[in-house]
C-alpha cells in the first residue's frame, strides 16, 4: 500500500514538475523508470526498459534473432508515456485467467520501494483502454 502511495504523490509530483533536483534532466520533466516485460509460448519474449533519463532498450525476439535496440525517447515520447501513466493511475487487477493459454505480462514503474509492479494477460487489454494505450507506446518505441 505505500508503495502503491509513494508512486501516486511521485506521479502527481512529476505531473506538475516539482521533482527534487536529483530527478530532474536538462531537456525535460524525468521519466519514471518502466520495465515492461511480455513472456509466451515457444521462448518467445519482449522487453522495453526506460532509465529515468529516457533512455530505453527494447528486446524483442532472441539474441540470435535481433538484437537489443537503444535510444533515448523523444520529448513527445516522453510526454506520451507520462499523460499515459497519469490516466491509467493505480492500475485494476486483471490476472491471468485459470486454463487460460495466453500472454502474461509484466509491468513495472518507478524504482526501489516507489516502484509499482502489475502483473496482468493479453485479454486485459481489451477491457482496459487505460492500460492498453499505455501498452501500445511502450511497443511503438
Amino acid at each position: 500500500m505505500a508503495a502503491t502511495l509513494n508512486w501516486a504523490v511521485s506521479l502527481r509530483a512529476a505531473s506538475f514538475g516539482v521533482l527534487p533536483p536529483s530527478r530532474k534532466r536538462t531537456r525535460y520533466i524525468s521519466m519514471h523508470t518502466i520495465r515492461y516485460q511480455v513472456v509466451g509460448e515457444e521462448d518467445y519474449a519482449f522487453e522495453v526498459n526506460i532509465s529515468r533519463t529516457g533512455e530505453y532498450e527494447v528486446n524483442s525476439g532472441t539474441y540470435t534473432t535481433q538484437p537489443p535496440r537503444k535510444g533515448t525517447l523523444s520529448k513527445a515520447q516522453e510526454d506520451d508515456l507520462l499523460a499515459a501513466i497519469k490516466a491509467l493511475g493505480i492500475p485494476n487487477e486483471h490476472p491471468v485467467p485459470q486454463g487460460a493459454a495466453a500472454f502474461e505480462a509484466h509491468l513495472s514503474i518507478g524504482e526501489g520501494d516507489e516502484a509499482v509492479t502489475y502483473s496482468f494477460w493479453e485479454g486485459a487489454l481489451e477491457d482496459d483502454p487505460k492500460l492498453n494505450n499505455l501498452v501500445r507506446l511502450l511497443e511503438k518505441i
